[in-house]
């Protein structure tokens, strides 16, 4: 056993040397490592406040966040050349500390299982795999990783409910890192014998190089326009490509405005940052026929005045009963019933008057059916009366019923008994048909009877009342 080690270890030595200078054959090449980032992320801070007095503290965060607000609407980032040429040289780079750390692991085994004296068949086959994709990554350059020209752009923040991250006390690329941002807005506001100094930076996320620095002075008045100025100096970081305003002023104002089927806005609408192309405009508002444009957005913006041709109007037939009375829509009077009453787009309030007959008032909706009846009621109605004579019909009807059903039972019993007495024959087959016959004239004077017991009870609730 003294001398197998050392036979074993120069063993060891000469095989890995042998991995080591023999190519690996027959393995099919890998290809380049994808790039693994699937979205564009830009965060913003709060300001860092420097002696602001208690009335101007509000701004470290409301400028930040009025100018997220601006931005919003930009939904994707194209790459530049350099920036698509930056992150293939941060994916090769990762593949390549990927690739050798797991190559020095798996060295470790292998060196782990060697001591054993244990075979090491699979790890040098691991070995030999793990060196030849380490040569192929080696042998890539930037140019063979394919980025994405655009991607989505997020807007990343502290949490649901706050959109800022915190103001970075000392390194913004600290927390550009930290949030894994591509971007990031940072900067102070400081204020020195009443005059607020504001400075906003765009820090490269990656290697910390600031892009583009603004300095002001912010008026408490104005803060609007600085995030005008704000949004107009850095938008163009976050899109990365030429963008479009497109602008609608409706006719009627209230109108809905969709672009693309998405609904942009209601009225007078202005939709920013759209990508340079073609896109597809409907104009909606109730009562008109919907408008649709397709435009095609080549410069700074687009603008558009549809104006949307009203329906023809709608009407609905009022009919009373009795006809012939006065019909008042609003207190404007129309006509006399029936009459066709142009529907509005608001409820209206109908008024039917006749001589003899109390006013009746009815509500006109949209979409409501045609003819829409009103029964008007008698001025000297005498709810009690009407009351006593739905009972007494009912009554009288109920009373015909059970009346009624003594021919089928009759007819019926008759049948039975012919049956029984062995007569069945023509007369039996007459008294059967009888009897089907006057139970059906029954079954007629039942439901003759349900109509007067409903009639009875609308009465008498209507007497409750």
């Amino acid at each position: 056993m003294a001398y197998r080690r050392p036979a074993a270890g120069a063993a060891a030595a000469l095989l890995t040397l042998l991995t080591l200078l023999t190519p690996a054959r027959g393995a099919a090449a890998e290809p380049p490592p994808p790039d693994p980032r699937a979205d564009w992320r830009v965060g913003f801070t709060a300001l860092r406040a420097m002696h602001l007095a208690a009335d101007d503290g509000y701004l470290g965060g409301a400028v930040p966040r009025l100018l997220r607000e601006r931005l919003a609407p930009i939904r994707r980032h194209w790459l530049t050349p350099a920036e698509r040429l930056e992150q293939a040289n941060r994916v090769l780079a990762g593949a390549l500390r990927a690739q050798r750390a797991q190559l020095t692991g798996l060295q470790r085994q292998r060196d782990r299982a060697l001591l054993a004296e244990a075979d090491t068949a699979s790890l040098d086959e691991q070995l030999t795999t793990a060196r030849a994709r380490l040569r192929e990554l080696r042998g890539l350059a930037a140019e063979d990783i394919e980025v994405a020209a655009h991607k989505p752009l997020v807007m990343a923040g502290a949490g649901s409910a706050e959109p800022l991250l915190p103001a970075p006390r000392f390194a913004p690329l600290r927390t550009a890192r930290e949030a894994d941002l591509d971007l990031l807005l940072t900067g102070a506001l400081e204020e020195v014998d009443g005059v607020l100094f504001l400075r906003l930076d765009a820090v490269d996320g990656h290697r910390g190089r600031l892009l583009l620095s603004y300095r002001d002075v912010v008026r408490r008045d104005a803060v609007a326009v600085t995030v005008d100025e704000l949004e107009r100096r850095f938008a163009p970081l976050l899109t990365g490509e030429p963008w479009a305003v497109l602008t609608v002023h409706p006719e009627p104002p209230q109108s809905a405005v969709y672009v693309d089927g998405a609904l942009a806005g209601f009225g007078a609408t202005e939709v920013r940052y759209l990508p340079l192309g073609r896109y597809t405009v409907r104009v909606t508002a109730p009562g008109h026929e919907p408008l649709e444009r397709t435009v095609a957005l080549a410069g700074s913006g687009w603008t558009l005045t549809p104006a949307l041709a009203p329906l023809p109007p709608q009407s609905i037939t009022v009919v009373s009963a009795p006809p012939g009375a006065a019909l008042y829509l609003d207190s404007r009077y129309l006509g006399v019933t029936p009459l066709p009453v142009p529907v509005t787009e608001r409820p209206a309030r109908l008024l039917l008057r006749l001589d003899g007959y109390r006013d009746a008032a009815v509500v006109l909706r949209p979409g409501a059916g045609s003819p829409l009846r009103v029964e008007l009621e008698p001025a000297a109605y005498d709810r009690a009366q009407r009351q006593l004579e739905e009972r007494d019909r009912f009554y009288e009807r109920l009373g015909a019923v059970v009346l009624s059903l003594a021919g089928p039972l009759l007819l019926f019993t008759a049948a039975g008994e012919a049956e029984q007495a062995g007569a069945a024959g023509p007369d039996h087959g007459l008294l059967l048909g009888g009897g089907i016959a006057s139970l059906a004239v029954s079954g007629a004077l039942l439901v003759r009877a349900g109509v007067a017991l409903g009639d009875y009870l609308e009465a008498a609730s209507a007497g409750a009342r």
